[in-house]
C-alpha cells in the first residue's frame, strides 16, 4: 500500500480491511519486498482511516486460527485508526450491518474472545 493507492481507495469510496492479524504469517514466508510492505503497513492503515477510507475489521481466517477479531481490532487501535473506526461502530459499517443506532453513538459494547469461549462480557470500546 502506498499513499497514492490511499488516495484511490479514498477517491472510490472503496473499503479496506487491511487484516494486519496475518502480518507474521505473511512475513514468514520470506520475501523481502513484501516484509517492507508489511513496515508500511500501519503507517498506511493510519493514513486511510485518517483520509476518510471506510476501514474494517478481518482476519482472513485460514491464514491465521478463527477466532482472532479481538486481536485484528488491536493491531487498528495500534496502528492509530479511532475505536469507533476499528470496531465499526460509526457510518456506513455500522449501517450495512443493520446496527441499531445506539450502537453508534458509544454505549459499552459486548466482547468475547472466541478461541477461549469465554463468556460475553460488558465492557468499554478501549478495552476491546
Amino acid at each position: 500500500m502506498t499513499p497514492e493507492l490511499v488516495d484511490l481507495l479514498c477517491a472510490n469510496a472503496t473499503v479496506w480491511v487491511p487484516t494486519l492479524v496475518i502480518g507474521e504469517a505473511v512475513r514468514n514466508m520470506g520475501s523481502p519486498q513484501v516484509n517492507g510492505w508489511l513496515d508500511r503497513l500501519p503507517a498506511m492503515v493510519r493514513l486511510a482511516a485518517g483520509s476518510g477510507v471506510t476501514v474494517l475489521a478481518g482476519t482472513d481466517a485460514g491464514m491465521v486460527p478463527h477466532g482472532l477479531i479481538a486481536d485484528e481490532v488491536r493491531l487498528l487501535l495500534a496502528a492509530g485508526v479511532p475505536a469507533d473506526v476499528a470496531l465499526a461502530r460509526r457510518g456506513p459499517p455500522a449501517t450495512i450491518w443493520g446496527a441499531p443506532a445506539s450502537w453508534r453513538v458509544r454505549p459499552p459494547i459486548s466482547c468475547c474472545t472466541p478461541r477461549t469461549r469465554a463468556p460475553v462480557q460488558r465492557c468499554s470500546p478501549v478495552r476491546c
